[in-house]
């Protein structure tokens, strides 16, 4: 027995597949994406069109190399094309945030705080110590 749409049918004789390294980074993150392994059996594939999903130009190319310059979820699409027709493959690729830099903004140019216990030039301020009112006695 058979059962209808229960296998996926392919448009033509072209394989399509996308091979990505790394999938998930820090942005500005740089993927190098690979279709070398897409086949057509009834000859060479002719051409490899990338959408990177993320709005810049469509690029060609068996393999190629794409940045992310922003955090997001980006499908990517790559579309070979074969003796046969055409063949589809896409890929997830996710870009992270950078986690945040603290800045106080009061540091001179070369100086480190942290390092020199304050601020060149600066007073040192005592230890603040605090007691409660009825350790001071009557007033």
């Amino acid at each position: 027995m058979f059962l209808g749409g229960c296998i996926p049918k392919q448009a033509s004789g072209v394989f399509a597949m996308i091979l990505a390294e790394p999938k998930e980074g820090k942005a500005s993150l740089t993927v190098q994406f690979d279709a070398t392994r897409s086949t057509d059996p009834a000859g060479p594939i002719t051409d490899c069109l990338w959408d990177f999903g993320d709005g810049s130009s469509v690029a060609s190319g068996a393999q190629v190399f794409h940045t992310f310059r922003r955090a997001g979820e980006y499908l990517v699409t790559l579309v070979v094309v074969g003796p046969s027709g055409t063949g589809r493959d896409t890929v997830l690729i996710r870009v992270l945030n950078n986690p945040p830099v603290a800045s106080c903004g009061c540091a001179r140019a070369g100086h480190n705080a942290s390092q020199s216990g304050g601020m060149p030039g600066w007073p040192l301020w005592p230890p603040l110590t605090l007691r409660r009112t009825s350790d001071l006695g009557a007033v």
